[in-house]
């Protein structure tokens, strides 16, 4: 197999010991972000599951897990040595995420609740309250046999007849191409998905483009219903620009972004906004700024690019476009 030019150099198998099922210093590979491509016949795609990453290690009925970092993580997720009876090898070694179920999508706020347990009383009530489900999505060794040296479509076959799906286990479903996957990321509440080079190997502890982590950006028209003072260069200006979006009549705060402004829109905006001062906020619920903010009557609109939305309706990564002639219609 060719191997991909941006890669770093292969760390084989046969470097790596068979004397624990999760040798020391044997980390999870990680992905590249990109944006393209979402079609391609070199590819398969996954939900990105922003859940929490682990390897887990099974040695007969002894259980290992790791975290990406390299913490062990048996002590939030113990569940997971319950996952022996799904796992059909004795040695098996299996790389996925943790992730809590609510109502069929993935809640990063029942994880985070897992994650702050501090004793093991709270670990065993949280277990039953917010159930968790392992995602696996790469399976790495069988008993002696690594198979990092293998191709990603042939590791992901010897994966669909190594673990059964449970109650606390499935096997990340993958699509021909980016459109599938992302319809299904959304039935589940995520945003983003994960390519895979169908002939990639498996690179421990590196990122590279055999995996690519896309995040299709979205441009929205978006309401000006504040600004906070800029500092350093933009001292006397617009640091940042407050967003809102009309919805039943009031505007929703939606963000902020002083990312995208040129000079020229900076001194052109800011008369515009200072015309427009008011002393309250136009938003329904105003947002909580580090920086002092300076209210404006929503009569501007831009538009911004940003890479899909929190849980609580905010914009990833918001960058501004353009102003627009137009301002967003109300109750739209």
């Amino acid at each position: 197999m060719t191997q991909n030019p941006h890669d770093p150099e292969p760390v084989f198998a046969a470097a790596w010991p068979t004397a624990q099922i999760l040798p020391d210093g044997f980390l999870p590979m990680m992905a590249t972000s990109a944006t393209s491509p979402l079609e391609s016949d070199q590819h398969a795609y996954e939900p990105k599951w922003e859940g929490y990453r682990v390897l887990v290690g099974f040695e007969r009925q002894r259980v290992r897990v790791r975290s990406g970092t390299g913490q062990d993580a048996l002590f939030w997720f113990p569940e997971l040595a319950k996952l022996r009876e799904a796992a059909q090898p004795l040695w098996v070694l299996l790389d996925g995420e943790v992730v809590v179920m609510q109502d069929g999508k993935v809640s990063a706020a029942g994880l985070q609740k897992r994650l702050r347990a501090a004793d093991g009383e709270t670990v065993e009530r949280l277990a039953q309250e917010l159930p968790i489900t392992f995602a696996a999505y790469d399976i790495l060794r069988i008993g002696d046999s690594w198979l990092m040296d293998v191709t990603w479509e042939e590791r992901r076959d010897v994966l669909r007849r190594a673990l059964r799906r449970s109650d606390r286990a499935l096997i990340s479903p993958a699509y021909a191409t980016g459109a599938e996957a992302l319809t299904r990321a959304g039935q589940l509440g995520l945003e983003a998905v994960v390519a895979k080079r169908l002939k990639g190997r498996y690179f421990p502890g590196d990122r590279t483009r055999d995996w690519l982590n896309l995040r299709p950006v979205e441009v929205v028209e978006a309401v000006i219903g504040g600004w906070t003072e800029g500092r350093g260069t933009r001292a006397g200006s617009i640091g940042t620009l407050l967003l809102g979006h009309w919805q039943n009549g009031e505007l929703v705060y939606v963000g902020h972004t002083g990312t995208g402004l040129t000079a020229g829109t900076l001194r052109s905006l800011h008369q515009d906004l200072v015309r427009r001062a008011r002393r309250t906020a136009p938003f329904r619920d105003p947002p909580d700024v580090k920086d002092s903010p300076r209210w404006v009557t929503p009569e501007l609109s831009c538009r911004v690019r940003h890479q899909g939305w929190t849980e609580t309706g905010i914009m990833r990564a918001p960058t501004f476009l353009e102003m627009v002639e137009s301002p967003a219609v109300r109750n739209a």
